[in-house]
């Protein structure tokens, strides 16, 4: 009999599927099928907790990316994303893919 992780293994490549919800991006200079979450931050309501200086906000995403393609990053690691420098600022797994939020100051 078939366990509950055996059916989220399986969905995962729905999840993360170029036909579905996932795009290719250059990460650290290798093209790799992911997504790349920028509104996700708006919807936890996590800008309120950063620091903000006059001219100067923290860019924040987040990256999903399944366990197979990408080493799992270090905290305060950087991560080249589309030819911009971000800041691994936490790391967590779930079921074969990763989630990592990054930061950048932007401006």
């Amino acid at each position: 009999m078939a366990k509950f992780k055996d059916f989220i293994k399986k969905d995962i490549k729905t999840f993360i599927n170029f036909d579905e919800f996932a795009e290719i991006h250059d990460i650290d200079g290798e093209n790799i099928e992911c997504i790349l979450d920028e509104d996700i931050f708006k919807e936890r309501n996590l800008n309120s907790q950063t620091r903000h200086f006059e001219g100067v906000f923290v860019n924040q995403v987040s990256l999903f990316i399944k366990k197979e393609d990408k080493e799992r990053p270090s905290i305060g690691q950087q991560m080249h994303i589309d030819g911009r420098m971000y800041l691994v600022a936490n790391v967590s797994e779930a079921e074969g893919i990763y989630e990592i939020e990054l930061a950048r100051n932007d401006y």
